[in-house]
Parts: structure tokens; sequence; C-alpha cells
């Protein structure tokens, strides 16, 4: 078994504890900002099952962020970076919604031709 040893600054933030009360104040964040975050995903072309993905991949991809415990008490800030990440996630489901549409689209194509009779002359 190989260890890893914590080499960057990057790794050693996320391998610490979060600073006491953080996730209580993510709670609060998830309660105050969930329904605005859900409505600008909704409004950027997610339906409802997919925008409660991003939103939740959003507040995920924040908890792991260096950054979010030193802003997590600020409600302003936080939704403002929550906002960013969310934009991003929902950009990252659109593009790989089209890309699995080309592929199966493609598949389809490619089946068909592949089921045609030969042609003979």
């Amino acid at each position: 078994m190989v260890e890893r040893t914590l080499t960057s600054p990057l790794d050693r933030e996320a391998a610490r504890p979060p600073r006491p009360g953080f996730l209580t104040r993510v709670a609060l964040l998830v309660h105050a900002h969930r329904a605005r975050l859900l409505a600008y995903a909704r409004r950027h072309g997610l339906d409802a099952e997919e925008a409660l993905d991003a939103v939740q991949d959003s507040f995920i991809t924040f908890l792991g962020l260096p950054e979010a415990q030193s802003i997590a008490h600020d409600s302003l800030p936080s939704l403002k970076l929550l906002t960013v990440i969310l934009g991003h996630q929902v950009q990252n489901q659109r593009r790989n919604a089209n890309v699995m549409a080309m592929r199966t689209s493609s598949w389809a194509a490619n089946a068909w031709v592949w089921k045609s009779p030969a042609v003979s002359s």
C-alpha cells in the first residue's frame, strides 16, 4: 500500500478538520439559498431533477474549497461563490447532455447503416 504525503498547501488545507460551527453555517446557507439556487438552475435550462442535482453538487464543491471555511459565516459572499459554482455545474450538465445526445444519435445512425441490406450489382 502506498502512503500519500501531504505536500502542497492545498492538500494540507483539505486535510484539516472543519472549523467549529462550519457545518452548521453551511446548513444555514443551504436553507437560506436553496430556493434561489434552484431557480437559477431552472432559468438556465435544467429540469427540476437536474437543477436539484446541480445545486447539491455545488454545495459539495463548496464544502471542499479552502476559502469556504473563511466565508461561510457571511451569507452574501457565500451566495456569490455558490452561484459561480452552480453556473459551472449547469454548463457541465448541459454539455454532458449534448454529448450524450450526439452519441446516441450517432449510434442510432450507425445501427441503421449496419442493419441495412447490402447492395449487390
